[in-house]
Order: structure tokens, then C-alpha cells, then sequence
């Protein structure tokens, strides 16, 4: 069901016109990509839930895991807005409404999929893999610090390429990694479930309401 509806909300948003999809998929088509994306992240989260212990979603702790996570997006609310103050992100960083609804917890979903958890995934059960004899908390911390990179070091491509100053990318690579770190320890002591709804906690204030009033009344 999520993942249908991902792909839905990103052939909408593609329709509109309102998205330069080629900035995150290059040539492929938006809806392909999102249906391999989707499908590899299936079978990650199977096998992260199989082998690993893992949940997707555990009734139990939910709602502690979403206080938690509402708890720990506060401080990234906080870094971000006093860089973009200081340091003045580029205007069109955010995407606008009514596009934004759409886009953002499609995207959010995409991206924790594609950038954490297929890595995770692979990364871990290479770890047990290889390392069978290894305490698992090890494997577990080894994993999650090379798992949060990708994320990070795509949008500081993404920045450079664009030339943006080098203190942007520097807070770009140093929060996202923060960020990514956080996300997985969420997976792993709550649910996914959980590590989906502290990003979307961020969006929800980073790219909706404060990325609107910087884009039409701040800045």
C-alpha cells in the first residue's frame, strides 16, 4: 500500500511539471525508478525483519517511538534554521504547495529507502556474513555509520555541483550524516514505522512550513 501510493504521489507531481525529476533519477523515468526503488526496499526490509530481528511495525512501542522521534527532529529544526539564516540556503531549495504534499513524504520515503535502509541491509548481512564471530552490537554500530553516508555525501554532490558555498556543504554533510545516524537507530530500537516518521516530523517543518514562509515572506 505505501509503496503504491509513493509511486502515485511522484506520477502526479511528475504531471504537474512542478519537479525537475532528472536532478534525482537523471534520464529514467520518475515512475520506473520509484518501482525499483520500492521493490529493492521490500526486500530489504524482508530481510532486515527475517535475519535481523527488525520490524516494520511494532504495535507495542509505536507510541513511545513516535515521541522519541518528534523529540530528536527538534534539534536538526534547530541546526537548519539558524544555517539558513546564517548561510541563506538558494531560494528554490524547497518545492512549493500544493506540489510540496505530495512530494515530500514520497520523496522522504525514497530516499530513506535507496540511501539507508538498502545499504543497511547489505551492509549488515555482509557483516554477519563475513564476521559471524563479531559481537552483533559492533556489526550493528559499523552498519549504521556506513549506511548514514550515502544520503549525505549525494547532497553535497547535488550542492557542489550547483557551487554553493563550501560552509553549506560542510553542514549539508555533517547534519545528514547526524540525521542518518539517528534514523537507523530509530529502526533498530523501535520500527521503521517510526524511523519514517521522524523524517517526516523534519519535513514537515523544514520543507513545508518553514520552506514556505522563507520562499514567501522571508527571504
Amino acid at each position: 500500500m505505501t509503496s503504491a501510493a509513493v509511486v502515485a504521489c511522484i506520477y502526479i507531481v511528475w504531471l504537474t511539471g512542478a519537479v525537475d525529476f532528472r536532478l534525482y533519477f537523471g534520464n529514467v523515468p520518475p515512475t520506473i525508478a520509484v518501482v525499483f526503488v520500492c521493490v529493492a526496499g521490500l526486500g530489504a526490509l524482508y530481510v532486515l525483519q527475517k535475519y535481523s530481528s527488525f520490524s516494520v511495525y511494532r504495535r507495542s512501542t509505536f507510541r513511545q517511538g513516535l515521541c522519541t522521534a518528534a523529540v530528536l527532529a527538534i534539534p536538526f529544526m534547530i541546526a537548519v534554521t539558524v544555517a539558513d539564516v546564517v548561510f541563506r540556503f538558494p531560494i528554490d531549495i524547497n518545492v512549493t504547495l500544493p506540489s510540496a504534499i505530495l512530494f515530500y513524504p514520497a520523496m522522504g520515503f525514497l530516499a530513506q529507502i535507496a540511501l539507508h535502509i538498502v545499504p543497511f541491509a547489505i551492509l549488515l548481512s555482509l557483516g554477519n556474513i563475513l564476521f559471524p564471530a563479531s559481537r552483533l552490537s559492533w556489526r550493528l554500530c559499523v552498519s549504521i555509520v556506513l549506511a548514514s553516508l550515502p544520503e549525505a555525501a549525494f547532497q553535497v554532490v547535488s550542492s557542489m555541483s550547483s557551487g554553493e558555498p563550501a560552509l553549506i556543504d560542510a553542514f549539508v554533510a555533517v547534519s545528514l550524516f547526524f540525521f542518518g545516524v539517528v534514523e537507523l537507530y530509530l529502526y533498530r530500537r523501535f520500527d521503521y514505522a517510526t524511523m519514517y516518521a521522524f523524517r517526516i516530523f523534519y519535513y514537515c517543518y523544514w520543507h513545508l512550513a518553514w520552506g514556505n514562509m522563507r520562499i514567501y515572506w522571508l527571504f
